[in-house]
């Protein structure tokens, strides 16, 4: 029987900003995701065993974005003794670690991103010379003491998205073509959205988190949830796109799924939005 992991994860953008959580209209870390070396998927490292934290950093057009970063691993939360490894560098933010021997329970990640300026000397400090302020992480990296511990990162492969009723596959439409799909007309009226995991992919003992970021609109929730012992079934993620707008555009949804046991990763859908000709 494999434990209970409850996600332990911690995003903070210190921006200040008054922004809806879900809308992105800044650079943001939505998600930071844990991958053992030498695996196609597992999350949980064990002791003696590689490890690589990545951050999901995206951009006001819903793209990866890099950022000047420091990241560093330690036993505890706060680094009061010091780290197991400290780096720094500029692109995604990406560390590949060696998990101790003798550690139990979890170890903790934290780490700074600027958008501009320079990396400040403290972790949490605005970045030098910068006019906002940085971005800031905290998660939690479960580890496992046996095999039957381990836990896979969700394939995304396994999520079916659709719009309008309609299968959503990813890529990025030419939104100025009279006949790119998938096309929707903003008309102040919700859009239909939904999100369903396989079901090898979910484990209904423990909940399904799911969360929705929009480069634009309006939506009902930024967070869906699957609970514990709730049977699985697709997630209803109603969207309304803006009105103000002439000709048609591009709308980006980032989708990040966690799955209860420390598994995370997510998934990119983009939509051409036409005004109302009426």
């Amino acid at each position: 029987m494999r434990r209970l992991w409850l996600p332990i994860l911690l995003l903070v953008g210190c921006t200040g900003d008054l922004d809806p959580p879900y809308r992105l209209e800044r650079v943001r870390v939505l998600a930071v995701q844990t991958t053992v070396e030498g695996t196609d998927r597992r999350a949980t490292p064990m002791p003696g065993e590689s490890a690589t934290v990545r951050w999901l950093v995206a951009d006001p057009s819903g793209t990866e974005t890099p950022l000047t970063w420091r990241m560093r691993v330690c036993v505890e939360q706060g680094c009061a003794t010091g780290s197991i490894v400290e780096e720094e560098g500029a692109g995604v933010p990406t560390l590949t670690f060696v998990v101790p021997a003798g550690v139990e329970g979890s170890l903790h990640v934290e780490g700074i991103g600027c958008t501009e300026g320079a990396l400040p000397a403290s972790p949490f400090e605005r970045c030098v010379g910068a006019t906002v302020l940085p971005e800031v992480v905290e998660a939690s990296i479960p580890i496992a003491q046996s095999p039957d511990e381990w836990n896979d990162n969700p394939d995304a492969m396994g999520f079916d998205v659709t719009i309008d009723g309609a299968l959503w596959p990813e890529g990025d439409p030419d939104c100025a073509l009279a006949d790119a799909q998938p096309m929707v007309v903003a008309d102040e009226e919700p859009i239909a959205v939904a999100f369903a995991v396989d079901d090898s992919e979910r484990e209904a003992e423990v909940p399904f988190l799911l969360s929705h970021v929009v480069t634009e609109g309006e939506l009902d929730a930024h967070f869906a949830v699957l609970d514990a012992g709730e049977p699985n079934a697709p997630l209803a993620l109603p969207w309304t796109p803006s009105v103000d707008t002439e000709g048609s555009r591009s709308a980006t949804h980032l989708f990040v799924a966690r799955d209860g046991r420390g598994g995370v990763a997510w998934t990119r859908r983009v939509v051409c939005v036409r005004e109302n000709p009426s």
